[in-house]
């Protein structure tokens, strides 16, 4: 997201853009905590499930019928948002492939862990396609783009080709 927006910053659809990135990162920061609960709880509450020990599906219960799942909704919700001002940016703009930012923003606006898995596999495509286009795209302009070598700080070596 950050590097999208490096690149849109500079064009007509910069203020789309970083509607973009603050409703991007908004969504993952609220994202992330529930992530980090299944990654790092689950496994332990499994094992201890595993072990013998019972009592362990209230805890389920609450995390994922508490505030917690709100959190994680409204992040969805603003990572959802983010994703199709991205798209519509990156369509204004022109400079990137206008596909590409649709598929990467269909996939992430639809990203909802509690779908099918047939329907997770066909996001998590979408997702990978459009950012492996995108990436391929700016890596190709980052190629072709002239060093520069007006920086004043530290040495012009530095940032010459190899």
């Amino acid at each position: 997201m950050l590097t999208l927006y490096a690149q849109l910053r500079a064009g007509s659809a910069e203020p789309r853009a970083l509607r973009a990135l603050a409703w991007s990162l908004a969504g993952i920061a609220l994202i992330m905590p529930m992530l980090g609960f299944e990654t790092h709880v689950l496994p332990i509450l499994g094992r201890l499930y595993l072990a013998g020990t019972t009592g362990i599906a209230p805890v389920v219960a609450l995390t994922y019928l508490g505030p917690a799942i709100v959190v994680f909704l409204l992040g969805l919700l603003s990572l959802a948002f983010g994703a199709v001002y991205l798209a519509v940016a990156i369509w204004q703009d022109g400079r990137l492939p206008r596909w590409a930012g649709v598929l990467f923003a269909i996939g992430l606006a639809l990203w909802f862990p509690p779908f099918t898995r047939a329907l997770r596999i066909i996001d998590g495509f979408f997702i990978g396609l459009g950012g492996l286009w995108l990436a391929t795209d700016l890596w190709q302009a980052a190629e072709d783009a002239p060093p520069n070598l007006s920086s004043t700080s530290g040495s012009t070596a530095l940032h010459r080709r190899a």
